[in-house]
């Protein structure tokens, strides 16, 4: 095995055996906290970047990156007023990942969880976005990591004589 991915595999098994899967909420609504039958919530899939809800399009609290991304152990919930929504997302995982945001809309009932939920027909290379009910479970990550390495660049130089 190669060094390179000798690191790789071992990190991907760090990763997969050590803690837990964290969550964490981010309150897309102005105001104190309210209570969950009072908004809904929004689970983000495992490599799904989320750019745009309504006008925001950034993190509230930590400014410079994606307003959600669940990745690796981390996986995002959005909170939101009840009532029409219009996002957009993009798929990312290593060196696979959707060409554009895609557009979603939905209509969030109140005390109702909603999931991001992200299929990928990796025959064809098409990410199909869908936004359905959810229980709120914590979605496991069950890509398979193998099909979206990134091409070998690599150069032979022949040293000495």
């Amino acid at each position: 095995m190669r060094r390179p991915s000798m690191i790789l595999a071992v990190l991907i098994l760090a990763t997969s055996v050590i803690g837990c899967t964290i969550t964490s909420t981010i309150k897309l609504y102005d105001g104190p906290s309210k209570d969950e039958s009072q908004i809904a919530l929004l689970y983000v899939d495992p490599h799904v970047v989320v750019t745009r809800i309504d006008s925001t399009t950034e993190h509230p609290t930590d400014k410079g990156r994606a307003l959600a991304h669940s990745a690796g152990k981390r996986r995002e919930i959005v909170a939101i007023n009840p009532g029409p929504h219009e996002l957009t997302a993009r798929f990312f995982v290593l060196c696979l990942q959707s060409n554009e945001n895609i557009p979603l809309k939905f209509n969030a009932e109140p005390g109702k969880k909603y999931r991001l939920k992200s299929e990928v027909d990796l025959n064809n290379r098409r990410w199909l976005p869908s936004i359905v009910a959810h229980d709120g479970s914590i979605v496991e990550d069950t890509f398979p990591w193998m099909q979206a390495m990134c091409p070998a660049n690599v150069q032979i130089m022949r040293l000495g004589k």
